[in-house]
């Protein structure tokens, strides 16, 4: 792992008891090529009581969406509380 930080409404301070918790986690690399897949690779743990939705993504996917302007990785970016 090379960092892992939160977005979303926990970063800005907006949330509700309902809100979830955005972890967006760069990796240097993965053996699943698509971000979407590597979850079951972190498992929930259990003493996170709240709802968690991660985000993973390699060095070089990040790099590519910095690239591209990407439109999310620079919602993210605006947001994120590395940790």
């Amino acid at each position: 792992m090379v960092r892992i930080g939160y977005f979303g409404s926990y970063a800005r301070g907006d949330y509700v008891p309902a809100s979830d918790l955005d972890v967006v986690v760069e990796v240097r690399e993965s053996p699943h090529a698509r971000w979407f897949d590597r979850p079951a690779d972190f498992p929930h743990p259990s003493e996170v009581p709240l709802g968690v939705d991660l985000f993973i993504y390699t060095t070089e996917d990040i790099a590519r969406m910095e690239r591209e302007g990407s439109g999310w990785w620079r919602r993210v970016v605006s947001e994120v509380a590395w940790v």
